[in-house]
Order: structure tokens, then C-alpha cells, then sequence
């Protein structure tokens, strides 16, 4: 079973903006906030499985207290500004963590998904002017940053781990390479 950013992440490749493409990053924002990393064409999952916990990655301090037990994570910083109805500033906290994730990997796209990006329809260019404000120029002048256009990513995603274990990693995807 994969985790649902992960399977969004796996509809992504399939059938959205990473397809054909073997390193992407898929920036899921919902309730949490996770940041799923596809390279050499593979899910990274880190040593233990919890690469991408970019919600839980520290902003500040004296933060707002998360739900996992510690202070200033940038997804506690990011519900208490919705909670207090300041988009602006989850944008902000968001496109700085982008920023963050722009500088360590240098990728070549970001896909962001998820129910909060769909609420405002300035929220990617808002995104990357923060991009753009805290990223070096090189960088961010090499990253395409933009939004998933999957329907049903959860229930697609969800259907290839399955094919992949029943028929083979390797056999279904060389077989389904123009997988739409």
C-alpha cells in the first residue's frame, strides 16, 4: 500500500505533467503538506520511508505547536493561517519551502497538487514570485512549477503499484511507456 501523496504522485507520472519524465517533484497540499520525490524513474522513499515529510521540516522555533508533537512545522504554520483565512501567507510559507526544495535538488519540475492550490486562481503565480524572491536565479530559472491537471489521480495512482507488482516493475513499465 502507498501513502495517498505517493499515489498521486505515481498518477502524476502516468498520466499527467511527469510523464515521460524520469525526475520530478509532486508538492501535495491538503491537510498536510508532503512533497513527493520520483527519481532515476522510481519513487525516492529515503532509508525508512519518510523522505518528503517536507511539512514537518522546521520554519521557525516558537512556532505554532503541530500535531506531531513539535513547534514551528511548516504545516502547523500553514493551517493556522488558514484557519485565520490569510492565504496569502500559506502561499508564502509554501513558496518559501518550494524556495528551500529549488536550492538542495535543482530539479527540473514541480507539480503541485492538492484541494488548498485549486482555491485561489492567482495561487501559482503567486507561488513562484516567492519561488523566484528566495531561490537563487540559475535555479529557478530551470524549474517548471505547475499545477496537476490529473482527474481521479488517487484512484489512478492507486491501480499501479498493483500492475507493477503483479506483472513486474520492470515488464510493466517498459510494457506501458505510453501508459494515457
Amino acid at each position: 500500500m502507498e501513502n495517498d501523496t505517493r499515489v498521486l504522485t505515481l498518477a502524476e507520472k502516468w498520466f499527467g505533467k511527469g510523464k515521460g519524465k524520469d525526475n520530478f517533484f509532486y508538492l501535495d497540499v491538503g491537510e498536510g503538506v508532503a512533497l513527493e520525490i520520483f527519481l532515476n524513474g522510481r519513487l525516492y522513499r529515503g532509508s525508512g520511508g519518510s523522505a518528503g515529510e517536507i511539512g514537518h521540516t522546521v520554519v521557525s522555533l516558537d512556532g505554532p505547536l503541530c500535531n506531531c508533537g513539535k513547534r514551528g512545522c511548516l504545516v502547523a504554520f500553514i493551517r493556522t493561517s488558514l484557519k485565520k483565512g490569510k492565504y496569502e501567507e500559506v502561499t508564502t510559507y509554501l513558496g518559501i519551502a518550494l524556495a528551500n526544495v529549488i536550492q538542495l535538488f535543482n530539479p527540473s519540475l514541480i507539480v503541485v497538487g492538492g484541494p488548498f492550490v485549486r482555491r485561489d486562481p492567482s495561487f501559482l503565480e503567486s507561488l513562484k514570485k516567492i519561488c523566484r524572491l528566495y531561490s537563487l536565479s540559475r535555479p529557478v530559472k530551470e524549474v517548471k512549477i505547475s499545477l496537476s491537471e490529473v482527474k481521479e489521480g488517487g484512484i489512478r495512482g492507486a491501480v499501479i503499484p498493483i500492475l507493477e507488482k503483479v506483472f513486474g516493475a520492470e515488464g510493466f513499465l517498459k510494457k506501458n511507456s505510453s501508459v494515457s
